[in-house]
């Protein structure tokens, strides 16, 4: 029996199943069995009572038939053999009618107790004699009831032949006799009524004899009921039988039952075998199979999990890492599948060309063309995606599956802001999710890096070429003529001024790379005096000849600063030396040393400041923007010497200090220079200042010394 039911193309039941259907949804293989066997032994049952009860009411009404037969010919042998005794014959031949004694006695010897009515009727039907029953007793001659007329047989019937009539319930009429209707009420009801005539010729009379007696039914029915009692115990029988019998098959059935539904969890184990129908042993031990099988596909299936299980969480780390790796990493991926949508780009590529990763997933190349298109600056040498990704590339490995494009790279300016300079190259695979994967590199810091090492190489070989021709030249004529010694003093003091000049640029050049390569960790930081350090500075200054010595009042009180004393002179030589160059005119020139305060009290946070002002030729917006770029001079003429790289390094200095550089000038009146060195706290100024044995700053501060900005000045 099957544990699960298809019921996928089940039939319409038939009418029989439909009306036991109420059945056939209760218990289980026992019961429908025990049920439709007793089904089968009822229906048996009911047709075996129905053809007893048939066959019961056949010999019944067989038997009835048969003696009222015998009723009659023995009736009407003994009603004619008396000597006849009565009116003249009607006709040839002559019969003489029974004495009414006579014929009384013969009917009351009738063999039939059931006999309800004798009559002798002549051919026309009319009664001659007329014997009945009453409601207890004998028959008696009675009178005939009036208007009694019978109908005899048709036709001539040769003696000794009879003819049987069954009548209704109600009674025999003259017009009812022959009715077929009347005839099945009288077979239901069991009234019979039999005809001989007691003569030869067709003038005899009739003798009609009727029998009341019980229908056949009567006896069919007790038949019928005892073939069904019979018929139940026999089911009854069958049923327990059949009971004791399915006892043990269903038992192994329910086994195979349980044992087939715990397949999943019985890891191999069997089911016991054991002697009996072939079908069940078969079924046990097909069952025994499919679950060893069950179990090693089931450990099969349990050792693939556990691996995709550890596969998965493999791939996810790997994914979660090359995800973070995306997402932080400085330059822009983007990848496009092979049928040209883009599947992946990470926040770097969008972040480069202002745009959000929304906008770019999911999107056709034609689309993502026109969009990065849009975002590059005008007049930029835009070839299009198409010709990028069409670009013939390097033919790559026979064992890889990967196209390099890094010869094929395309350099762009995107308008921004801020305008950056991108690298966007392509990498072609085979696979179809990444077809092509788009490199995208910020090499904005590096073309202004190669734009700078190519001024920078221009310009020092200019800076060079200039004072070297010089060099070249004086000693070339000192060795191929003949001067007087004068002149030759006067060339060669202008070949050592040139060959001074060659040495200060190659000194500021690897004062610069020294100190980018080192970034300050060769500076020696102290507490320091910054109004001794100004004082020493401007002693060890040269002033031009002819200018006046710089302006300097030193604050009464120390400010002491964390700082190396021989970079901030070097600062202050470079600011000194630019000051007198750039203002050849004259005019002063002046130092100050103060403090910017941020906030106030004791926590408050005091900047130093150096500031060199001088009232020169000053500077265009366009110049001061340059200022600081290597050999970069605001002079164009010449006239002004110099190496352009001093504050170059004045601002590379001053940032290793952790301070900031500030310059203002305008066209005509001169250029500040502010070096805003790293803060100190008030108290640590006010500790340094005591630990040296200085008096305390003052408490007060002179209100016109306050600058505009509102910072403090002493």
């Amino acid at each position: 029996m099957p544990l699960v039911k298809n019921t996928a193309h089940r039939q319409p039941p038939e009418p029989t199943t439909r009306r036991l259907g109420w059945l056939r949804a209760r218990g289980g293989l026992r019961p429908r069995l025990l049920l439709r066997t007793l089904w089968a032994g009822l229906s048996v049952t009911l047709l075996l009572a129905l053809i007893a009860g048939l066959l019961a009411w056949q010999q019944q009404a067989a038997h009835r038939d048969q003696a009222l037969r015998m009723t009659v010919v023995a009736l009407a042998d003994t009603l004619a053999s008396p000597s006849p005794v009565g009116a003249a014959p009607v006709g040839e031949p002559t019969l003489e009618l029974p004495d009414p004694s006579v014929g009384e006695d013969a009917v009351r010897r009738g063999p039939a107790d059931a006999i309800h009515q004798v009559d002798v009727v002549d051919p026309e039907g009319m009664p001659l004699h007329h014997w009945a029953r009453g409601a207890t007793g004998p028959l008696q001659s009675r009178p005939a009831p009036a208007g009694l007329r019978l109908r005899p047989p048709a036709g001539a019937l040769p003696q000794p032949s009879w003819w049987l009539e069954r009548l209704a319930a109600t009674g025999p009429t003259a017009t009812e006799a022959g009715d077929p209707s009347t005839a099945s009420r009288a077979l239901a009801h069991g009234r019979l009524a039999g005809w001989r005539r007691l003569g030869p010729g067709p003038e005899s009379p009739w003798l009609r004899v009727q029998d009341d007696g019980p229908s056949p039914l009567s006896a069919a029915l007790p038949a019928a009921l005892r073939a069904l009692g019979l018929g139940l115990l026999l089911n009854l029988g069958l049923l327990a039988l059949q009971w004791q019998l399915l006892a043990s098959t269903l038992q192994r059935l329910v086994g195979a039952q349980r044992y087939a539904a715990g397949l999943a969890l019985n890891d191999g184990q069997r089911l016991v075998v054991r002697d009996g129908a072939d079908e069940l042993v078969a079924l046990e031990n097909a069952l025994n199979v499919a679950g060893l099988r069950l179990a090693q596909q089931r450990q099969t299936i349990d050792t693939a999990i556990s691996e995709l299980t550890q596969n998965e969480v493999e791939l996810s780390d790997a994914n979660e890492q090359l995800n973070t790796i995306f997402s932080l990493s400085p330059d822009g991926l983007l990848s496009v599948d092979i049928t040209g949508r883009v599947r992946y780009a990470n926040a770097t590529f969008a972040r480069l060309f202002g745009l959000s990763r929304r906008q770019l997933l999911d999107i056709e190349l034609a689309t993502l063309d026109a969009l990065l298109q849009s975002r590059l600056a005008p007049g930029g040498d835009w070839p299009g995606l198409a010709a990028l990704l069409d670009q013939p590339r390097d033919a790559a490995p026979p064992d890889t599956s990967v196209q390099d494009a890094s010869a094929h790279k395309q350099v762009l300016e995107i308008a921004g802001p801020p305008r950056l300079t991108v690298e966007l190259s392509c990498v072609t695979h085979t696979s179809d999710n990444v077809h092509h994967l788009l490199y995208l590199r910020d090499v904005t810091a590096r073309v202004a890096v190669e734009r700078m090492k190519s001024e920078f190489l221009s310009t020092a070989a200019h800076e060079l070429r200039t004072p070297l021709a010089s060099i070249y030249a004086f000693t070339e004529l000192l060795i191929t003529r003949d001067f007087p010694r004068e002149r030759q003093r006067d060339f060669l003091a202008k070949t050592h001024r040139q060959a001074a000049a060659v040495v200060a640029i190659l000194n500021e050049l690897l004062d610069l790379a020294r100190i980018e390569a080192r970034g300050g960790q060769d500076f020696n930081f102290r507490t320091i005096d910054l109004g001794d350090l100004i004082e020493q500075s401007l002693v060890d200054f040269s002033v031009p000849e002819g200018r006046a010595a710089p302006l300097w009042l030193r604050p009464l009180e120390p400010m002491p600063a964390r700082a190396d004393s021989s970079k901030l002179a070097q600062v202050l030589g470079n600011l000194l030396s630019n000051a007198y160059k750039y203002s050849p005119g004259g005019g002063e020139v002046s130092v100050r040393l103060l403090y910017e305060v941020e906030d106030a009290g004791a926590s408050a946070l005091r900047h130093p400041v150096i500031e060199v002002r001088d009232a020169g030729m000053g500077m265009s917006p366009e110049q001061l923007a340059r200022v600081c770029e290597r050999f970069y001079r605001a002079d164009a003429s010449g006239k002004v010497p110099g190496t352009g790289l001093g504050m170059a390094i004045v601002k590379e200095i001053i940032e290793l200090h952790g301070g900031t550089l500030h310059i203002s000038s305008e066209p005509g009146r001169g250029t500040c220079v502010r070096c805003s060195l790293k803060p100190m706290l008030v108290s640590e100024v006010q500790r340094v200042v005591a630990d040296d044995g200085i008096q305390p700053l003052p408490s007060t501060v002179d209100p016109a010394a306050t600058h505009r900005s509102g910072t403090v000045i002493f």
